[in-house]
């Protein structure tokens, strides 16, 4: 069996889980942008603000075992339905994880054709695999799991600084108003 580090699809669901569509930003347009592009805007910059305050003490919290055994065991799942929805995942995973030598090999090598068609392969199979991956995500046993494990770590995090409480209250407001303005077609 091959081993997949999945470690980051999931560490970046855990607290920061904007709706799917958040993520890949509404391009600038070229006009003056509306009311409500700029009030997505803004609320996308406090969340990534907040982000940046969580990250440290999220990264802290998947450090406790039990976190990190429900981690491992999420991903154990995650990688399971993954391969259900694509039956190639495991190979395409296995494939990314020795582009990288081979990227550097062609870019020392000075070999510019080969290190653009890498490149462009590697863009390919991660973009692919973040599909595959929100389309699991959106099976309601996962979504559930994946709820199930974000309250784990935020417990985790509380416990370890009761301060953060008010920062993942304004990371889940910011969620509810980012899902809301994108739902009115901001």
């Amino acid at each position: 069996m091959i081993k997949c580090s999945i470690r980051p699809f999931l560490v970046a669901l855990a607290l920061f889980a904007a709706p799917s569509a958040a993520v890949s930003q509404t391009p600038a347009p070229e006009t003056q942008p509306s009311p409500e592009a700029e009030r997505l805007e803004a609320l996308f910059n406090e969340m990534q603000s907040v982000g940046q305050q969580i990250g440290p003490m999220q990264e802290a919290a998947l450090q406790d075992s039990t976190v990190r055994a429900a981690e491992e065991a999420l991903n154990a799942d995650l990688l399971v339905a993954m391969a259900l929805i694509d039956p190639t995942i495991k190979d395409r995973m296995a494939r990314l994880n020795v582009m990288g030598t081979e990227i550097g090999a062609a870019q020392a090598a000075g070999n510019g054709e080969l290190f653009s068609q890498l490149m462009n392969e590697r863009q390919g199979i991660q973009q692919h695999l973040m599909t595959v991956r929100d389309s699991a995500l959106a099976e309601p046993v996962l979504a559930a799991k994946v709820e199930g494990f974000r309250k784990q770590i935020e417990l985790k995090i509380l416990e370890m600084n009761p301060g953060a409480q008010s920062l993942i209250t304004r990371l889940h407001e910011l969620e509810v108003l980012i899902g809301q303005a994108m739902g009115s077609g901001a």
